[in-house]
């Protein structure tokens, strides 16, 4: 799993998560990274808990978190 940069807002330490989403009248597990200090978030990234037992769920979160303007992404 990928280190996870500040948060881009505040400069605030983040954290990885886990939940719980309703998805067209479905429920799906989610996961997503958000800031401990000013609470931004990045959108959910859905999965199945079933197949991913290791924590490879949040690697896609991460990325998102991680992107910055001046990367280039």
């Amino acid at each position: 799993m990928a280190e996870l940069k500040p948060c881009p807002f505040c400069g605030g330490k983040s954290e990885c998560y886990r939940t719980v989403v309703k998805n067209s009248g479905v429920f799906c597990d989610a996961a997503a990274v958000r800031c401990v200090v000013c609470d931004a978030r990045t959108g959910y990234v859905l999965f199945d808990a079933r197949k991913h037992p290791n924590g490879e769920e949040y690697d896609e979160a991460i990325q998102l978190w991680n992107r910055r303007l001046e990367d280039g992404n």
